[in-house]
């Protein structure tokens, strides 16, 4: 059975985006190296098969180049980065993470030729989940 473990994210959140509490681009990049660093050692690891990891401001994924190309399991790792449209006046950024999760499986080729009987785990980008490889075992 494929493991594929799915990262969502937005780099860069437009301006006025409601309940941030890291709004600070340089502290987000941060939190998401650290967090793709240590779901990179998983993945080495063996604790799942695939990684993939979709941020919807449109800042790319050149804060994390260094990181692919130290890892030996960079070839079943996919990076997407596209514009989404900004949060609505409501503020819901719930939509906007259906949004993202809807558009990933568009963009992205490992979810969307993903095999029959793969389980996909989809976790927020930015936080570690220390017993991942535990947890999808």
């Amino acid at each position: 059975m494929t493991r594929v473990l799915f990262m969502t994210g937005t780099l860069a959140p437009g301006a006025g985006t409601p309940l941030l509490t890291r709004a600070a681009l340089a502290d987000r990049i941060a939190d998401y190296r650290a967090a793709l660093a240590f779901n990179l050692s998983v993945l080495e690891a063996g604790g799942v098969d695939r990684l993939v990891f979709v941020e919807n401001s449109g800042h790319g994924m050149a804060p994390f180049a260094d990181l692919l190309a130290a890892s030996p399991a960079a070839a079943r790792v996919e990076l997407v980065s596209y514009a989404a449209p900004p949060v609505g006046p409501d503020g819901s950024r719930l939509a906007a993470e259906f949004e993202l999760m809807r558009e990933a499986l568009v963009r992205a080729r490992t979810l969307r030729e993903a095999p029959e009987g793969a389980t996909i785990w989809k976790i927020t980008g930015r936080y570690l989940w220390r017993n991942v490889a535990a947890t999808v075992a």
